[in-house]
């Protein structure tokens, strides 16, 4: 049986469409793959070099469950290169992060301590401005009574002023 060309061209058309999603996949997978990676870092990097997901391990499982892919995204042949990538990159990663319980509990100590200082830090300024209070309520409470006094002054002064200053226009005869 013989093709026709219309089913020939229909059939080609079919493969190079294939190849275009196949490629759109494997290009996505790379995304996902990447933006997992960075994902990672920028946890370790917020977390003073601890893992804070899967007891504190890097591995090319836990990148692709950061990328939602399955276990087995990348041992398909055509992935091999991004595999070798992933992998390397994991090496490498699960080098520079704290590992065992004496490097965790020293990052962690170290955290403690640094959240202890904050909290001084921040018991001082509530203190320090506790008593900026107190004493700009002292010195409104004493403007307040010097303000009374030299308005009661001014008034009295007015008052004074107003007798003498006041001329009868007209005068005693009427």
């Amino acid at each position: 049986m013989k093709a026709t060309e219309p089913q020939v061209a229909s059939e080609l058309a079919i493969a190079i469409a294939g190849r275009a999603v196949a490629a759109e996949r494997k290009a996505s997978t790379q995304d996902r793959c990447r933006e997992a990676m960075s994902a990672i870092e920028s946890d370790v990097a917020a977390h003073s070099g601890v893992y804070p997901f899967n007891d504190g391990r890097i591995t090319v499982q836990e990148v692709l469950r950061r990328a939602n892919l399955s276990k087995a995204a990348l041992e398909k042949p055509h992935h091999r290169g991004l595999k070798d990538a992933v992998t390397q990159w994991v090496a490498l990663s699960s080098a520079k992060i704290a590992r065992g319980a004496k490097s965790i509990r020293k990052v962690v100590t170290q955290r403690v301590e640094d959240a202890k200082d904050q909290v001084h830090q921040i018991q001082q300024a509530w203190a320090e401005a506790e008593l900026e209070y107190i004493d700009a309520q002292h010195q409104i409470a004493r403007l307040t009574d010097e303000n009374a006094i030299l308005r009661r002054e001014v008034d009295a002064l007015r008052e004074r002023l107003s007798c003498n200053a006041v001329v009868p226009i007209r005068g005693k005869h009427r």
